[in-house]
């Protein structure tokens, strides 16, 4: 693993902005996104792949994230410091936006064929369910509160 040292020989990190620039080359921004690293920016350095999210926090505390960055406003490709967080997975999963599958618009509410009513979960964890739409996004809105999500 890279040290904080050696990450500023060879990169410098704008905070405001988020990008990394070589300092060697000059050649400006860098990072790259792969479809197989889910949209995360990464670079290579000294041999190895590092996401730069990853790496600003190295850049800027000395040390390496405890567990999982989470990316404030859900742009993997957005690593102004402002917008990164040191968090457990439990905290970083509570950052999910809807889903591709989701056909309700609002995460955690879909429609049970086999209730014929709207189904509310948090992760695995079944909530209810509800006749009416709204009645369930109250739901699901409520549950969020309790379980400090908002």
């Amino acid at each position: 693993m890279i040290s904080q040292a050696r990450l500023k020989e060879l990169m410098h990190y704008d905070p405001e902005t988020g990008v990394f620039a070589r300092l060697a080359t000059h050649r400006g921004p860098t990072g790259t996104r792969a479809p197989s690293n889910r949209g995360y920016l990464r670079i290579m350095l000294d041999g190895r792949r590092y996401q730069l999210h990853r790496l600003a926090f190295l850049y800027m505390t000395g040390e390496w994230p405890q567990d999982q960055v989470d990316h404030i406003n859900r742009d993997r490709a957005d690593n102004r410091w402002s917008n990164l967080r040191d968090v457990s997975n439990k905290e970083n999963c509570k950052n999910q936006g809807v889903r591709k599958a989701n056909t309700s618009g609002v995460t955690g509410v879909s429609f049970h064929e086999g209730t014929q009513q709207w189904r509310v979960q948090i992760g695995t964890e079944h909530i209810g369910y509800s006749r009416e739409f709204a009645d369930a996004v109250a739901l699901r809105q409520a549950a969020e509160e309790e379980r400090g999500y908002v």
